[in-house]
């Protein structure tokens, strides 16, 4: 796997302000102050352009399906020498989990059933997989938002992923739903009824890597990985023009997503344009609007952030979007978690998370 997709952005400045300080003085015109060239803005356009041209045309490709290698992870723990993870340059050092972390690991890994997934899985994704899970878990355990008030009957629990990237993690959304979905809140008999549908939207799905493979190619051999495949779909688009899930027999009129998350949204224009994307798609407060809108009444939309600033850029939009929201006729409830525990996937800036609540009034 690759260090793709703001697993680190070096980029980021230190952190500036505090997120739960109500800094209402941030203007959304410096959202899109940049100091990218404009050299640079007219190749990301162009380059985009192309891209987006060659996963029209994927199937003439001539390529072999991407094969996530198989590495041996014993030496991650405690009381090990520890492994190198290349892919993150800016780590200069053999890298192992602390005693505590092994412990917090394990007891995922069992809690989710893992295993296989643990003995079939590089080093790399694995971590990623299990940090995301362990944030999913934490915020379930901090403030329930898994719960039955926005899946009354529902034949099929729907999430939709914004911005997935190479959708290293997809393994950890599913596992979550597979836990919380499937088995704990129904009988043996049950199970074959509820259904799971994991929607994975990105913008710029056919970046190529030095290997040859795209984004795309790495997300649907993640897909193929999972105990159930058709569980997850991958798809190429911009969320503002998304237009929600394919329906499930049985279950009527589009009812919106019970369950948004969005890992790392650029919210600044510089790493916009860092990763080759064009101006016309910088949006960040578009981008909320568009989820918001997406989301059920009663569901959860999950935003993480990297580092501070980012985060308290993150929290003025979300205030701005709860007025308009209230004028719309719902109630958005933000809980800010702040600096988020580190987890096993090492990174050189913190996260931030937030867990929004759609109510109708």
């Amino acid at each position: 796997m690759r260090a793709d997709d703001r697993i680190e952005d070096n980029r980021f400045p230190d952190a500036l302000g505090a997120v739960t300080g109500g800094h209402e003085g941030i203007r959304l015109s410096e959202l899109r102050d940049a100091q990218t060239p404009l050299w640079r803005q007219w190749g990301n356009r162009l380059g985009f352009a192309l891209r987006q041209f060659m996963g029209e045309n994927a199937s003439s490709r001539g390529i072999n399906a991407y094969i996530e290698p198989v590495e041996d992870k014993s030496a991650l723990f405690a009381g090990n020498e520890g492994v190198w993870l290349s892919e993150l340059g800016w780590l200069k050092e053999p890298y192992r989990l602390t005693p505590t972390q092994v412990t917090r690991f394990k007891s995922l890994l069992q809690l989710y059933d893992l295993s296989a997934f643990y003995e079939n899985s590089s080093r790399l994704r694995l971590l990623e997989v299990m940090s995301v899970l362990d944030y999913l878990d934490q915020f379930q355990q901090a403030q329930p938002f898994f719960d039955s008030s926005c899946l009354h009957q529902r034949v099929c629990c729907h999430w939709l992923d914004v911005g997935s990237k190479n959708w290293a993690y997809v393994h950890a959304l599913w596992a979550f739903l597979n836990r919380h979905w499937r088995n704990e809140n129904s009988t043996s008999k049950d199970n074959a009824l509820r259904k799971i549908h994991i929607d994975g939207v990105e913008i710029d799905s056919e970046r190529r890597y030095r290997d040859g493979y795209t984004r795309a190619d790495y997300a649907r051999s993640y897909i193929n990985a999972l105990p159930w495949p058709e569980d997850a779909r991958y798809h190429r688009g911009d969320i503002r023009t998304w237009q929600g899930y394919p329906q499930e027999p049985g279950e009527g009129k589009f009812k919106g997503y019970p369950i948004i998350t969005c890992f790392l949204p650029f919210v600044f224009a510089d790493p916009h344009f860092a990763w080759g994307l064009p101006a016309s798609r910088f949006d960040p407060s578009g981008l909320l609007q568009r989820m918001l809108a997406l989301l059920a009444n009663s569901g959860t939309l999950i935003i993480t952030n990297q580092g501070e600033d980012e985060a308290q850029a993150q929290a003025a939009l979300l205030r701005m979007a709860r007025k308009q929201m209230a004028v719309e006729g719902f109630e958005l409830r933000i809980t800010a978690f702040g600096a988020l525990p580190e987890t096993f996937l090492p990174t050189q800036y913190k996260r931030y998370g937030f867990l929004c609540r759609k109510m109708a009034f």
